[in-house]
């Protein structure tokens, strides 16, 4: 026969129930109808289906983004375009002492859903590590897209180690910025 165990003071109470809770848990295998996105009892959370995965980025509301990532971009003027930057790409590939820099490629892939869409080289800018603009190179310098059109832009630059980012401003308004890191080891 066992005795319940009878709390005196609020702090018992709590600690009685805390060490039930535990004790509950411990022990025991996660329930047969775990899938396997659960590690035991805890389950994995994922967006929902339905949920939108691409940001819409504004000229008046600045959207950061990790390397890879995609963003709608949405125009006063009614043009609508889905803009991925991915890279770098860096010169460095191993085998002896990396220097203090290396060239880096990225590549800007943008398809223009509705609309007009001019891209300029001067529509980019870089910030290395230590927070100097790095120079860079464009290809092609510009673009004319329409609705429907779709333009692969090459960028090129030399980075230091760090932390680093590409800035996208097009029509004079910063509208989204990807961060990335340098390794070059």
């Amino acid at each position: 026969m066992t005795r319940p165990i009878r709390a005196t003071t609020p702090v018992a109470a709590a600690a009685t129930l805390l060490f039930g809770a535990l004790a509950a848990g411990c022990g025991g295998a996660a329930p047969p109808s775990a899938s396997p996105a659960e590690l035991g009892t805890f389950p994995i959370a994922y967006p929902p289906s339905g949920l939108a995965a691409t940001p819409v980025a504004l000229p008046d509301r600045l959207t950061l983004l990790v390397m890879g990532d995609t963003a709608r971009a949405e125009f006063p003027d009614g043009s609508v375009a889905d803009i991925r930057a991915s890279g770098p790409d860096f010169a460095y590939q191993g085998g002896g002492t990396p220097g203090a820099s290396s060239s880096g490629t990225m590549t800007v892939l943008i398809h223009l859903d509705q609309g007009q869409l001019d891209v300029r080289a001067s529509q980019f800018t870089a910030l290395d590590a230590a927070g100097r603009l790095v120079s860079l190179q464009v290809r092609p310098q510009a673009v004319s897209l329409h609705a429907g059109d779709r333009a692969t832009l090459t960028i090129s630059g030399v980075f230091i180690p760090g932390d680093s980012n590409l800035t996208w401003a097009p029509p004079g308004h910063i509208v989204i910025t990807w961060d990335f890191s340098t390794e070059l080891d």
